[in-house]
């Protein structure tokens, strides 16, 4: 059942993103060295690998079929399925519900920075959530903007700790799935508050990768779901757009 939810609704996502959000990219996730397999920066990119390893990805060429114990799920040839960008807000989700399940209506419930917030804490005060700055050099500690969150989960994405740097250039860890390149656009960072944090959590990874125009377009078209793009001005200073609703989780002075 674990496995069936991440799957539809990684489907679902990623019919919505057309094809931005993937997660058949496991295969090129590893080639660049993000992956599972030994963390190993490629320092000569073979293209006509990449180009073979595409084969495989691609959500969109999985087909279903009803069989004789429910739905089943076939695979092309050699494809891989990661769930890393939905799986931790999938479970923030799950220990929130059960969590309720026994009668605890006030919590804050965090696996990997993805975070989901429920009620108050101590002094009926509201939960409050500091986001990082988005920079590579910027410690854990440095803090770009505070949201304050009841009842709605938070995910964050960006390339500022996950890369590596080949000939002073800098690869991050989001894979586009079109190209089966690291994407490189103008968006440092994104932040993106949902009813689910595991769909906050597959929509922050989709909107690094469509960058920020296609990004913003889309947000305001989804129910439920604000978001916070964090980008470089021409004089490099970070700087920040919202949805439409996203200012009402700013902390108030």
């Amino acid at each position: 059942s674990h496995f069936l939810l991440n799957y539809i609704t990684s489907d679902n996502v990623h019919r919505q993103t057309e094809g931005y959000f993937d997660p058949t990219v496991m295969p090129l996730v590893n080639y660049w060295g993000f992956g599972y397999t030994p963390k190993k920066a490629v320092t000569d990119v073979d293209s006509i690998r990449i180009e073979s390893i595409m084969n495989s990805v691609g959500l969109s060429k999985w087909s279903d079929q009803i069989g004789m114990k429910g739905m089943q799920y076939i695979k092309p040839e050699r494809a891989k399925l990661d769930f890393s960008a939905i799986a931790k807000g999938y479970a923030v989700d799950k220990v929130g519900a059960l969590l309720e399940s026994n009668g605890i209506n006030n919590y804050i419930v965090e696996i990997g920075g993805e975070i989901f917030c429920k009620g108050q804490k101590a002094q009926n005060k509201p939960w409050t959530i500091a986001l990082s700055k988005p920079e590579i050099t910027a410690k854990i500690n440095n803090v770009q903007m505070t949201v304050q969150l009841n009842g709605v989960g938070l995910a964050s994405s960006g390339n500022y700790r996950n890369f590596h740097k080949i000939n002073d250039k800098i690869y991050g860890h989001e894979i586009n799935p079109m190209t089966g390149f690291p994407e490189m656009n103008d968006l440092l960072g994104v932040s993106v508050i949902a009813s689910q944090c595991m769909i906050a959590d597959a929509y922050a990874t989709a909107f690094m990768v469509m960058g920020l125009e296609k990004s913003k377009d889309l947000v305001e078209k989804l129910p439920d779901t604000e978001a916070v793009f964090f980008y470089a001005s021409d004089d490099q200073n970070i700087l920040s757009t919202f949805s439409s609703g996203f200012r009402k989780y700013l902390k108030s002075e």
